[in-house]
């Protein structure tokens, strides 16, 4: 997308996205627009409520094995991330539960809670993995 800077610079909007079969065309491109436009608003710091669906997040995220024998529970360095960029609208990219684990935390509060990777899961070694996530807003 090209921006220009004059009042008629929707006129020309173009936008091209890459579709497959599980996707229909009008519906990429309102979510592709509405990615770029997020991208170069600005943001504003909400501090009177909790995290809502629409917001960004910046979290911090530390992730452990759960397992019955706490000998053996292991950080897993692939699920952690510090100043994580979070669009709660692509709640749907992400591990499932997790979005939903997260909803009405508030600014400097932390939750932890657990998760299991699905079985189609990118990553083949986190595949059916029970996992404690401790998430920091």
């Amino acid at each position: 997308i090209k921006w220009t800077p004059d009042n008629n610079a929707y006129k020309n909007l173009k936008i091209v996205v890459e579709i497959d079969s599980d996707i229909d065309a009008q519906i990429a491109s309102e979510q592709e627009f509405k990615r770029r436009y997020k991208s170069i608003g600005a943001l504003k710091v909400v501090l009177d409520r909790g995290l809502q669906v629409g917001d960004i997040a910046v979290l911090d995220i530390s992730t452990t094995t759960i397992d019955q024998d706490e000998s053996n529970v292991k950080n897993i360095p692939s699920a952690e991330s510090k100043g994580f960029n979070f669009d709660t609208e692509d709640g749907d990219k992400v591990l499932p539960g997790f979005l939903d684990s997260i909803i009405g935390i508030h600014r400097g509060e932390s939750k932890s809670f657990p998760l299991v990777f699905p079985e189609t899961w990118k990553q083949e070694n986190l595949r059916g993995v029970h996992a404690q996530f401790n998430v920091s807003f």
